[in-house]
Formats: C-alpha cells, structure tokens, sequence
C-alpha cells in the first residue's frame, strides 16, 4: 500500500460553464438567508417540466401556506417567501415537483 499527502482537485470555471448548466436531478437549496425576518429566498432545480408547490409547515408539521407554483421547465427557480404575521420559530419548507417532495428548516427570527 502506497499513501501520500498529495491531492487533486478539480475546479470547473462556472463563469465559462454557466450558459451550458445541465440539471440532472431534483433538488432545493437552503433559503437565504437563513434566519431571516420578513423574507427569504428558496432555490429548487427541476431536471424536466412538472408540476411545483411549495408548502410550509410549522414545528409540529400544520400546514401554514401552500403555493402553486404550476406547470414549470427544466431549470432554477427562486421562491420569495414573505413570512409576515407568522411568529418567530422553526418552520419546514417542502417543495413538491411531480410525485418527489424534498423539505429543508428554516428560521424566522422577529
């Protein structure tokens, strides 16, 4: 067996590449920021045209809001969430594309 300290990485140039982005997968992104007050913002990536809501939860998973977010197309989208008279807390955000739902916390400080 043969160990070293060396290691190869490499990085891609996402300037170069940005034009050419490939989403393979179905995926959401933590919301930003995060805690927040007032707003925040979600990222999902959807890899085909399907069908998007959003819901969010409280702590003890009661459904707060729902949001059609309809027909969409391959690619990235942003979600603004206005939080207004919700309390402060934990709350769960889940995107549904099709029949896959992915969730992530977030954290509403006022």
């Amino acid at each position: 067996t043969y160990y070293t300290n060396e290691i190869s990485v490499h990085i891609k140039n996402l300037a170069l590449e940005k034009e050419n982005i490939m989403i393979k997968d179905f995926a959401i992104e933590q919301n930003y920021p995060n805690p927040f007050n007032g707003m925040t913002s979600i990222k999902y990536m959807i890899p085909e045209s399907g069908i998007v809501k959003i819901k969010i939860f409280d702590i003890l998973g009661r459904e707060i809001r729902v949001f059609d977010e309809g027909e969409k197309g391959v690619g990235m989208y942003e979600f603004k969430f206005n939080s207004g008279e919700l309390s402060s807390g934990i709350y769960i955000y889940s995107v549904q594309y099709n029949k896959k739902i992915l969730s992530k916390k977030m954290l509403l400080m006022k």
